[in-house]
């Protein structure tokens, strides 16, 4: 018979198994609504992110057609009447953007296009784009193959109006990555994937930019192609717009959460974010695997999973944060960081006077990943990111966007009078780094952020050409200086290939003698009617936008074209010396082109002088002694030119072999101390003289001038007094004249 005391315990028993079997039951169903909850969060998370690029996106893609709208009406201006072909039109476009505008093309209203000097007539009649555009409508098209050479292209597509008719439209095209990186912001660093996809999954543009292929699918890639009810109804809301967010397995395992959202003014274009669930969260499982075990143990199921519950909430945002926000290169903050926390920061110190928005980078930064390599130049960003956020005060926030460009949010009334805020600074090894940076007002702090980005940055390369300012406050004219600076550029280079710059020779001129031993040639641009365009209002264009190799070279080869002619006559040829840019010192094959062309026109080496500025002789000291000993060993004379202006260094006339020192007028100025300039000239005579150094004075216009020069024993001159630059042919007769 079975005791009491043996059916207690066993009731005990069979009580406690239920109860377990309960409690099992209950952590397994509150571990799986944890989980549920933790995917609802980040579902939550994720189609908010991606809500806020797509109207990136939508905004980029609007400023994109804006701009190319912009084009199509300057391009308009140039046409007239409204039965204009194809080809007239791309003659059009291509007098106002030249070779440069190599990825715009024009289509009549029948869609015949020419690419820029080919000949060959192409038809895009057929190409929706292009329909759409005609209709008046601006677009981007979905990925197509070039007709011209076969590579995958995207288009977009304005109409061009005259007279309000569309008589032909204006197409831009991008390559897949171009597109990519104008329209798409960063999303999630390296761990996120950013997809634009048709209504039927096919991925039109991928974060991924080696895959960028037509013939991917994502619904394919993300496995929700199969014919299940849930598949078909979630295909069938992304194709019609809809928003959502979805999770899907890929075939090794692993959960990825997809946000969707159709994209605005891009006709059927989808936005679709995906993330993998263990970068949002990536000890999450075997967190969850140790707390059954606890749970279990412990009988603390509902206490533990509360506390479990709200700390992993807490971890997933402040993953999803860092994943979005913190920058992995320099240890600080992204861009992303600051779209988001600007408005709240300025609303939260409503005692704040003023805002500014920050862009600046590292000058030369280049050069450092080239010499040091980009181990090391990371290293310089970090240093950057740590110095300068420790010269910020509360409420301002430093940002790195990519490469050596950071951004910052600041508080304080007049940036531009803080010396310290971009004073160069000193690494761990003495390198010394400076800045160059751009500076917006912020008047609205619901402003786009990344338009304030925009303009604050031009506002920064407005600096780029004065070493003496660091710091540049934007304002709306920067806009204006652009878009002239732009035509100007264009007009230029028209004017290079028109060979409307031409040489203007100023003669060097023996005082005792009165003979003419050489002069200087200076580029001018005169155009076919005559009319002089100021070199004030081109050369410093020229130089920024490096059209002046172009421009040196020109003169160059005119100036051997016009010895070469006196050669043929027998005339006894003096030398002329040509201006070069620092701009030649980044080409390798400089004097390659030059020794190419003096054997071209079979000129004498001797009858050619280069003339390079004494700035250039101090910034760049091994790269030009390279070069000089190059020119010296083709018998090639070299002249310092505007000796004194600033950048003396003499012991640059002991390292380098230089022919001509070119003394700068400011020394034959009237001065309060005339005897102390007088013996200075004259100290400089004798030391060139001793040297060996064959000496010119520059911007000789007095007969005291010349007075000056007799007194020391220096003989040839230059400047108004005898002769202004002159065209090349009253010029001519000068030359074979041998005097004035």
């Amino acid at each position: 018979m079975i005791s009491k005391t043996f059916l207690k315990k066993g009731r005990l028993f069979l009580a406690t198994i239920i109860f377990d079997l309960f409690l099992i039951l209950c952590v397994m169903l509150l571990m799986r609504h944890t989980q549920d909850l933790l995917a609802s969060d980040a579902r939550l998370n994720l189609a908010e992110i991606t809500k806020q690029n797509r109207e990136g996106i939508a905004n980029n893609i609007d400023l994109e057609l804006k701009n190319q709208q912009l084009a199509a009406r300057n391009l308009a201006t140039k046409l007239e009447g409204d039965q204009i072909d194809a080809y007239e039109m791309n003659i059009a476009l291509m007098a106002l953007h030249g070779m440069s505008g190599q990825n715009l093309f024009v289509a009549s209203r029948d869609g015949t296009v020419f690419i820029g000097l080919d000949e060959k007539a192409y038809d895009i009649s057929d190409r929706q784009y292009f329909r759409r555009a005609r209709s008046g409508k601006p677009n981007i098209s979905n990925m197509l193959e070039d007709k011209t050479n076969g590579e995958k292209i995207f288009i977009s597509s304005v109409p061009i109006y005259v007279q309000n008719k569309v008589i032909g439209t204006l197409q831009k095209r991008y390559l897949p990555q171009q597109l990519y990186s104008i329209i798409v912001p960063p999303l999630f660093s390296s761990k996120g994937r950013a997809y634009i996809i048709s209504p039927n999954g096919t991925i039109i543009i991928s974060s991924e930019e080696e895959d960028n292929d037509a013939s991917r699918n994502l619904f394919l890639e993300l496995n929700i192609y199969d014919d299940s009810d849930t598949n078909i109804q979630l295909r069938k809301d992304i194709s019609q717009g809809k928003s959502g967010v979805f999770i899907s397995e890929t075939e090794d395992g692993h959960k990825i959460f997809s946000a969707y959202q159709k994209i605005k003014n891009a006709h059927d274009w989808i936005l679709v974010t995906s993330i993998n669930i263990e970068a949002i969260s990536p000890h999450a499982r075997q967190i969850i695997h140790q707390f059954y075990i606890i749970l279990l143990v412990l009988c603390l199921v509902f206490g533990v999973t509360l506390i479990y519950i709200i700390n992993l909430k807490q971890k997933e945002r402040q993953e999803l944060e860092r994943l979005a926000f913190d920058d992995p290169i320099t240890g600080g903050y992204t861009f992303n960081k600051l779209v988001a926390s600007l408005p709240g920061i300025i609303a939260n110190a409503p005692e704040a006077k003023s805002w500014h928005l920050l862009a600046f980078d590292i000058d030369k930064f280049r050069y450092i990943n080239s010499f040091y390599g980009f181990d090391h130049g990371n290293f310089i960003l970090r240093e950057v990111c740590r110095k300068i956020s420790s010269r910020l005060g509360p409420n301002e926030m430093l940002t790195h966007l990519w490469g050596d460009y950071f951004a910052a949010l600041l508080c304080r009334d007049n940036p531009l009078q803080d010396d310290t805020l971009l004073a160069p600074l000193k690494t761990s090894w003495d390198m010394s780094i400076s800045f160059s940076g751009g500076l917006y007002l912020i008047t609205d702090p619901h402003e786009n952020v990344r338009d304030m980005y925009d303009k604050a940055s031009l506002a920064t390369s407005m600096i780029k050409k004065d070493i003496h300012t660091s710091l540049n406050l934007y304002d709306d004219s920067l806009n204006q200086n652009l878009i002239k600076n732009e035509a100007m550029k264009h007009r230029i280079l028209k004017a290079i290939n028109e060979e409307e710059i031409l040489p203007f020779f100023q003669p060097k001129v023996d005082i005792i003698t009165g003979m003419i031993v050489g002069a200087e040639a200076l580029a001018r641009w005169r155009k076919p009617n005559g009319e002089m365009i100021s070199p004030a209002e081109f050369i410093p264009i020229c130089e920024s936008s490096g059209l002046v190799v172009e421009v040196d070279l020109l003169i160059y080869r005119k100036v051997l074209e016009f010895i070469r002619r006196h050669l043929d006559l027998k005339h006894n040829c003096t030398p002329i010396s040509v201006n070069f840019s620092r701009k030649h010192l980044e080409d390798g094959g400089f004097v390659e082109k030059l020794t190419h062309l003096l054997n071209k026109y079979k000129v004498p080496a001797n009858l050619i002088e280069l003339e390079l500025t004494e700035s250039l002789f101090y910034d760049n000291q091994k790269a030009i002694i390279d070069l000089v000993n190059e020119l010296s060993k083709l018998d090639i004379k070299v002249s310092m030119d505007d000796f004194g202006t600033g950048y003396s260094s003499l012991s640059m006339l002991k390292d380098v072999h230089i022919d001509v020192l070119k003394i700068d007028q400011s020394f034959l100025r009237q001065s309060d101390q005339k005897e102390k300039r007088d013996i200075i000239f004259a100290s400089i005579v004798s030391m060139a003289t001793q040297l060996g150094i064959n000496v010119v004075v520059e911007g000789v216009e007095t007969e005291e001038n010349v007075n000056l020069m007799l007194r020391c024993s220096c003989r040839v001159a230059q400047g108004y007094y005898y002769s202004k630059p002159l065209p090349p042919e009253r010029f001519e007769d000068i030359y074979a004249q041998g005097s004035l």
